[in-house]
């Protein structure tokens, strides 16, 4: 195979982003060179050398890839859309059709496959061997606690998995670090963010809401192992009481078990931003789809209640890791009082039995009450839901604010919008 079919496919980046591909990677080839040059340049390393640009590739992307050579040449599978592009999608590398607002299609070209099959098992064994994964899913666990943190924060929480695995030798870790994607496209500034964070500096900003909480969350390589496996749909606290109510409640719904898990990652990021009447139906997102097949308004409050007490339990990013149940900010409250214990400001979400059928008269709406989010947005207005609106669909709509060229993409890639979402635009 000639490099023109990669080189005429990377052409349509930025130089910018071919100088980013070079790092990521493992490249060497100068950056000086002309854009053309470039792109015909790293065609001919991703051809020659796939044993050595794998090695570089995160194990989701590497996962993804053997997924797709399973398949007979020339078919395709279609996947739900993550929080954040896979860097071989990114890159081309991974064909993709993104016409379908549902679904995404991905296959692989049959240049690209030729190029890739049997060096992907020995990327992934090589990975698994060396402890590269391993060490991947503590670094992006943590991040996925914390939403964003110091580079020396992090650098702290590596430094505590060294020693975890008696390993002081701090030297490897700047090299794996250095070898790997994840500070390539989760750092900025001085910080770094989740992947799944679309908007980091928000985060930063949001958590002077909140001056009372002066620390972080504390954490064990258990719950960053936890939190950081399974890209991209990570998950946390599935083996909790919470947590396995609501397995046990989206499986009765008629979630299969492989589409339960990004329910559950889509609850805990979106519970991230729950502080309006919009991101608190997103929320609730797995139940509301399913309103169709649930027997009654109690059946229908009890589901609600589960999700709300597990999102209450979750490591939240604008409390620096700490949970809602742990700090009683941002607080999801269902109410079950009576009118009488009830602030004026406040009408309950109506209750009812599991197994209640029954509608009663002058049905109640649904208040997130105030302050839902305890001291977090004391200027916030109280958030109303209608049990109406809840119970008869949702009508969405989305607001775009501006983002600088130079931003961070509100996709959470960790590229500048400028090379990721912002190079569709003029």
């Amino acid at each position: 195979m000639s490099g023109s079919f990669l080189s005429d496919k990377f052409i349509n980046h930025t130089k910018r982003e071919l100088a980013d591909m070079i790092d990521i990677f493992g490249a060497d080839i100068p950056v000086r060179l002309k854009k053309a040059d470039m792109a015909v340049a790293i065609s001919d390393y991703i051809k020659k050398e796939p044993d050595r640009w794998l090695s570089f590739m995160f194990e989701r992307d590497l996962r993804l890839v053997r997924m797709l050579l399973d398949l007979d040449p020339g078919k395709s599978v279609h996947l739900d859309y993550p929080d954040y592009e896979s860097v071989l999608e990114f890159y081309g590398l991974v064909e993709s059709d993104v016409t379908d607002e549902n679904f995404r299609k991905l296959w692989l070209s049959e240049e690209v496959r030729g190029i890739v099959s049997g060096h992907v098992d020995k990327a992934l064994e090589n990975g698994v061997a060396e402890g590269r994964f391993a060490f991947e899913r503590v670094a992006i666990g943590f991040l996925n606690l914390y939403g964003v943190m110091t580079f020396n924060e992090f650098m702290d929480c590596m430094i505590d998995y060294s020693r975890s695995i008696n390993d002081s030798d701090y030297a490897r870790l700047l090299a794996s670090l250095k070898k790997s994607p994840l500070l390539k496209i989760c750092r900025f500034s001085d910080y770094v963010s989740s992947p799944c964070a679309s908007d980091p500096l928000d985060i930063l900003k949001g958590r002077k809401r909140f001056k009372r909480v002066k620390k972080p969350a504390k954490f064990k390589i258990e719950d960053a192992v936890e939190a950081g496996k399974d890209a991209p749909y990570f998950v946390y606290g599935a083996d909790t009481v919470k947590g396995k109510a609501v397995i046990d409640m989206l499986s009765d719904l008629g979630y299969p078990e492989t589409a339960i898990r990004k329910e559950m990652h889509d609850i805990w990021i979106n519970s991230q931003t729950a502080i309006d009447t919009e991101s608190a139906q997103d929320l609730f997102i797995s139940v509301i789809r399913k309103e169709n097949i649930i027997s009654g308004p109690g059946r229908y409050d009890f589901c609600l209640r589960i999700v709300a007490d597990y999102a209450n339990s979750l490591p939240k990013w604008l409390l620096k890791g700490r949970s809602p149940d742990n700090s009683d900010y941002m607080k999801i409250i269902l109410q079950a009082e009576t009118d009488a214990d009830i602030p004026d400001d406040m009408i309950p979400f109506p209750v009812f039995s599991p197994d209640s059928d029954a509608i009663p008269e002058n049905m109640p709406h649904w208040h997130l009450p105030d302050p839902v989010f305890s001291d977090g947005y004391p200027d916030l207005p109280i958030v109303e839901v209608s049990s109406e609106s809840v119970l008869s669909g949702l009508q969405f709509g989305m607001a775009v604010r501006h983002v600088a060229p130079d931003d961070p993409c509100p996709c959470g890639s960790g590229l500048k919008y400028k090379f990721c979402h912002g190079r569709h635009l003029s």
